[in-house]
């Protein structure tokens, strides 16, 4: 292992790189080549360093989700918080918790929102989250007969909760005020410009394609098949009824327009539908 310089004297740590990067005697870059060395030897001594210090932040999270139980029995599992508000210190946040109650073999999902002070430790990399206290929850009706869910979680957050890692807070930090500046974009409410407006009843009529003609027994009228609803063409003066609303209407064209037919020919008058 290579010790420290401040652990050995200059000249011996001199000697050691030297060691380690040789240079002949006559060798017109030896004071610089010691000197590349010496910068990667300690280039390297830094990076153990660093290594170090984020896998000593990184153990402090224990990750997602935590369990624990509290004193009366119960089990809380909680799931990674969800930042709301993260400004002066003071944390607004929810998560989804899962609560197993004694007796009820069935866990109970919800959410609680809560709020807590923080505590910045940047060395380390570690958040840790004081005076935590619960300020609404959301359960089954059934999950709030069993248990006081507000209670249960009160006792149980301040410690489940205890220490985030920095860098979670950070990202999600970011993620909320991203989504704040979504929500507070303007939008137009304003309503639409009515061009046109009727009380008048309407009904829609199918017809599949054009209108297929079929003569009707012991009449002039040829009635279109290819729908349900009853038409028929007079072919005299090129006219279509339908019968509808216990009258009928009538129109040049089957696409229309179609109005009330007033005086209906006889021979359409006896196909008139009870109203």
């Amino acid at each position: 292992m290579i010790a420290s310089p401040d652990v050995k004297s200059r000249a011996q740590s001199a000697r050691y790189l030297c060691a380690i990067f040789p240079n002949p005697k006559n060798e017109p870059s030896r004071n610089l080549r010691w000197k590349q060395g010496f910068a990667s030897w300690r280039g390297l001594a830094l990076g153990v360093v660093c290594v170090a210090a984020q896998g000593a932040a990184q153990s402090s999270d224990t990750g997602w989700p935590r369990t624990m139980t509290t004193t009366n029995q119960n089990q809380v599992e909680l799931f990674q918080p969800q930042l709301e508000n993260w400004r002066d210190n003071h944390l607004q946040a929810r998560a989804v918790v899962e609560v197993t109650i004694p007796g009820d073999p069935h866990p109970h999902l919800g959410v609680a929102w809560f709020t807590a002070d923080t505590v910045v430790d940047k060395t380390q990399g570690v958040v840790t989250l004081e005076n935590v206290a619960v300020t609404r929850t959301k359960f089954s009706a059934l999950a709030q007969e069993e248990a006081d869910m507000p209670t249960v979680l009160s006792n149980a957050l301040p410690l489940v909760a205890r220490t985030i890692a920095l860098d979670r807070l950070v990202v999600a930090s970011v993620v909320a005020q991203h989504q704040a500046r979504r929500a507070t974009a303007p939008l137009k409410h304003d309503p639409p410009i009515v061009i046109w407006t009727t009380n008048a009843v309407a009904a829609l009529v199918l017809v599949d394609g054009d209108p297929v003609l079929r003569p009707v027994t012991n009449s002039s009228l040829l009635r279109v098949i290819n729908t349900a609803a009853l038409i028929l063409f007079e072919p005299t003066g090129g006219t279509y009824y339908l019968a509808g609303d216990g009258g009928w209407f009538q129109a040049p064209a089957i696409a229309g327009p179609w109005m009330v037919a007033a005086n209906p020919p006889a021979a359409v008058s006896q196909f008139t539908p009870p109203s």
